[in-house]
């Protein structure tokens, strides 16, 4: 019973904006970058990470608006040079596209 409680409280967190935002940073200098980052309302996590990025972070806000601003103020921190940012589909929006995937078939 607990378990579905966590689930509902999942779905209601999901009726705003959620986002990854995928940065490359100058050398030498994502830990910092990702500490500045941490700074920034909104941001849940800021981790620096191995691959093609060096940092990725994640987000919630209830708006594009609200998301767009994050976005700016990140692309105002000095060693930032280049975002891309990915906006997570609420469940229902996921479940709608593969159901009509498997409706074309």
């Amino acid at each position: 019973m607990e378990k579905n409680k966590k689930v509902k409280k999942d779905v209601v967190l999901a009726s705003g904006m959620e986002a990854f935002i995928l940065v490359n940073t100058v050398p030498g200098k994502l830990w910092e970058i990702a500490e500045e980052i941490r700074k920034i309302e909104g941001v849940k996590l800021a981790q620096a990470v191995t691959g093609q990025f060096d940092v990725i972070i994640y987000i919630e806000r209830e708006t594009i608006d609200e998301l767009s601003n994050v976005i700016k103020k990140l692309q105002t921190i000095k060693g930032v040079t280049k975002t891309q940012t990915l906006i997570a589909l609420p469940p229902s929006a996921l479940w709608a596209h593969l159901t009509s995937l498997g409706e074309k078939s």
